[in-house]
């Protein structure tokens, strides 16, 4: 027998003496071991007593171990059934030995430590590298969990409980239960398989509810899950308890997966059905018209952003099964919610404001950085130490449809930390519950227009997410989109609780449709001083119109310049203007000082868009842009535009009540009506083409490579899928905008005659792919980036059509086509 001597500490007076088979045998204790080699650590009693409380129990009692043998060393002998490579990494990390600790380990390397650190009882000293191994594996390169009950999956289970790493645990156990072969039942026995190693390595009962569940023995090949009585237990919803040795003298885990509540969602969604009613659910909002906006996106976020949208799927499925009308269930439980967001917004009590001290310290600890933006102060903005989230104090006293509205979207073990933290709010721990933010990002983050949602399973990592439901406002401008919400002064202090932020990250879409909701109600309310000004005309001076005579004038001599020279000025004025006003959403498209627009383009659309915009303003009162000039470089062509008032539609259709929703689509339909009657010029020959008579141009077509011009729609169609298909026959050909999306349609407040506020249609831009095409062009393509817009605006493009015709049939062959990679 060969023996092989580590010295983790050359000068220690303790030999580990383990029998080693060259493998990992933990998982496979039934393999008849082969004829171990010794191997030998030579270690410090005082490191080992200091980390391992069982150590301390040895050495300081009447055991062999505790007495040095002839050789002067203590010797601590040890089974085959652990691993040598792994008990040298854990004596090492014991002894200090840091920087011989790689940062990477595999799973099965993993997993044999953690049943060392088990048997040893030294999780302090291991609980920082057992969480980094555990990122490394889990949270960087997120593999998924396996989709069967297999070792890989116990071992997460294992590692997860001995780390206390409390996101792997949940998600781990989850899969157990979703994936064992046993049919799982409450509270009658039942047989899962995950239980085998899990419980019989941990000794650990687990409990649901007042029920105990523990491995009580085999049956029949299979480990047995009992349920027994244990009504002493003192709360409703406890957590997961182990007892035994697992955990020694650690304080209660955090672990808080395995409640009754969890248990039964999990079984539940094991049935097949239970997937579809996330999706079952949303379409019955969705379909519901007479619901009225925004109670239908409102409603939409409590199932999307609950704990288990599942479990909040099914509650409002449930209710919706009445006999009352669907629409008056939807509405009161579209209200009960915004009664429970707006405990915190409007209605929440300030957790406790810190001291001076604790100020202080919250500053050192967040690295005296903005949490949100990662900036410092400003001799324009200071740093301030603000609370995360409000404390919900109303949810005492909601009704109980509320409270099991809330029950559904948190979770009992959620919604309970939130009811105690409401019911004694005075006791809130001011280090968990502030941070250090800058003063203006503080009312941006609790309107909800950004969240910090977390990477799970890292507990102080967060990504930065716009969230600008209902407004026009750029996203605030941070420094990185991933802050790290821990304790930068290295020195102990307690960190944010992500339990503030996650709740703020599930609610800030509710929010948004809150204030927009607010905001339409303020809208819709009649001031008679907006009567009056609507009155109010302006006539033009004679001093002012000189001036855009004298204009007129000026732009025409600067049109004889060269055009190098007008290039070179108008790709200066696209710097000034990136200076001014950002970049655009359109990297081809800039805005410039005086109103003006300039963008790059080929030179086919170029051209093109300058005579469609010529034919519009001849032919049409459309509001669209003016073409002021085009000049070439090398392969590049700029045309430069006047600007229209308004904003995008893509970026303001939150806002449209039902009633001005409506008001669009009248306004739509009349300004389609004139486009479709301007005049095909009568020196072009084809009929579908763009608008010179050339060939058309539409990234829907072989992607935006010229095609045409075509005398016919047979031969257009060629050009698509099933081209033989009836709906690709019979059309008019209309002149076509070609790309009528809502980032090309502009809009802005107007005040009605009533003197509520609506919005008006004050622009249609972006004309480069505009001509004479089939008469269901402008409809159907309106629907190409349907994906992108809800379907509320998804509707009212098709619906501003129906005047004209009924595309129902061509929509969807266009989207059988697209289906197919047509248009990809």
């Amino acid at each position: 027998m060969s023996t092989n001597l580590v010295s983790i500490d050359p000068d220690g007076d303790v030999l580990i003496i383990l029998p080693v088979t060259g493998s990992i045998t933990w998982f496979k204790p039934e393999d008849p071991p082969a004829l171990p080699a010794e191997k030998r650590f030579k270690c410090s009693k005082k490191h080992l007593t200091l980390a391992s409380p069982r150590a301390a129990k040895i050495f300081s009692s009447s055991f062999k171990e505790a007495s040095k043998e002839d050789d002067g060393f203590h010797h601590w002998k040890f089974d085959a059934t652990f691993d040598g490579k792994a008990f040298e990494l854990v004596l090492k990390i014991i002894h200090g030995k840091s920087s011989e600790v790689p940062r990477h380990i595999d799973q099965n390397l993993l997993t044999a430590v953690a049943s060392i650190v088990d048997d040893l009882q030294c999780h302090d000293a291991l609980n920082f590298f057992g969480n980094g191994w555990i990122s490394s594996l889990y949270g960087l390169f997120r593999p998924a969990l396996p989709k069967e009950m297999n070792k890989s999956l116990v071992q997460y289970i294992l590692i997860s409980s001995v780390f206390q790493h409390a996101i792997l645990f949940e998600a781990s156990t989850e899969a157990a239960i979703r994936y064992n072969n046993g049919t799982p039942s409450l509270p009658s026995t039942a047989t899962l398989d995950f239980v085998i190693d899990a419980l019989r390595q941990t000794k650990s009962p687990i409990y649901f509810g007042p029920q105990e569940l523990s491995v009580s023995g085999k049956h029949s090949g299979s480990w047995v899950l009992s349920a027994r009585s244990n009504a002493a237990r003192p709360t409703a919803d406890p957590k997961v308890t182990f007892s035994g040795g697992l955990f020694g003298s650690q304080p209660p885990p955090p672990v808080t997966a395995l409640t009754t509540h969890r248990y039964i969602s999990i079984t539940a969604a094991m049935d097949p059905a239970f997937e579809q009613t996330v999706e079952q659910a949303l379409c019955l909002i969705r379909d519901e018209r007479d619901l009225p906006h925004p109670l239908g996106p409102l409603l939409e976020c409590f199932i999307a952003k609950a704990l288990q949208p599942q479990i909040a799927a099914a509650h409002v499925l449930r209710l919706c099964r009445s006999d009352a009308p669907r629409k008056d269930i939807l509405a009161r439980l579209a209200l009960d919610w915004a009664f429970a967001v707006e405990a915190f917004t409007k209605f929440g009590k300030r957790p406790p404001r810190p001291d001076h001290f604790v100020q202080e310290q919250i500053v050192e600890r967040d690295g005296n950085r903005c949490c949100i933006t990662g900036k410092v102060a400003s001799l324009r903005e200071a740093l301030t130490v603000a609370p995360i989230l409000y404390i919900p104090i109303r949810w005492l006293d909601a009704e109980p449809s509320i409270v099991e509205m809330l029950r559904a979207f948190f979770g009992p073990p959620y919604l309970q930390w939130w009811l105690d933290c409401a019911r004694t709010p005075e006791r809130t721990n001011p280090y968990l519950s502030h941070w250090l933010v800058r003063s203006s990002v503080v009312e941006y983050f609790k309107r909800g227009l950004l969240t910090l949602d977390r990477l799970q399973p890292s507990m102080v990592e967060y990504r930065v997410t716009p969230c600008l439901i209902g407004t026009s406002e750029p996203m605030v401008d941070v420094e990185g989109e991933y802050p790290l919400l821990g304790d930068h002064s290295r020195s102990g202090k307690p960190k944010v609780d992500p339990r503030f932020v996650g709740t703020h990250a599930r609610l800030a879409t509710s929010i948004r449709w809150l204030e927009v909701n607010a905001q339409i109600a303020r809208d819709e309310t009649i001031v008679s001083s907006r009567i009056q000004s609507r009155g109010e005309t302006y006539t033009p001076s004679l001093a002012s119109k000189l001036i855009k005579t004298l204009r007129g004038s000026i732009w025409q001599v600067w049109l004889f310049m060269p055009v190098f020279a007008r290039c070179y000025a108008y790709k200066l004025l696209k710097k000034v203007g990136n200076h001014m006003y950002g970049r655009s959403s359109s990297f081809s498209v800039q805005r410039l000082p005086f109103d003006l627009y300039l963008k790059c383009t080929t030179s086919e659309e170029a051209w093109n868009e300058s005579n469609a915009l010529t034919l519009i303003h001849k032919y049409t009162s459309i509001p669209a842009p003016f073409s002021l000039d085009i000049v070439a470089e090398g392969d590049r062509t700029y045309v430069l535009t006047t600007c229209l008032p308004g904003t995008p539609l893509s970026r303001t259709m939150d806002m449209f009540s039902d009633r001005s929703h409506r008001d669009f689509i009248g306004q739509m339909q009349s300004l389609i009506a004139q486009l479709r009657a301007i005049p095909r010029p009568q020196d072009i020959d084809y009929r579908i083409s763009n608008t010179s008579g050339k060939a058309c141009t539409d990234p829907r077509i072989r992607d935006g490579n010229p095609i045409g011009p075509f005398r016919n729609e047979e031969e257009f169609s060629q050009y698509l899928y099933y081209p033989e298909d009836p709906a690709r026959r019979g059309h008019d050909i209309v002149f076509t905008h070609a790309d009528l999306n809502p980032r090309n349609i502009l809009v802005d407040r107007a005040t009605r005659v009533d003197g509520t506020i609506g919005w008006n249609v004050t622009g249609i831009v972006d004309w480069e792919n505009s001509g004479f095409y089939p008469e269901h062009w402008d409809c159907t393509k309106a629907q190409f980036e349907g994906w992108r817009w809800e379907e509320r605006w998804r509707r009212a493009l098709f619906d501003v059509f129906r005047p004209f015709s009924d595309y129902s049939k061509e929509l969807e062959l266009e989207k059988k086509s697209w289906r197919a990679g047509d248009g990809a």
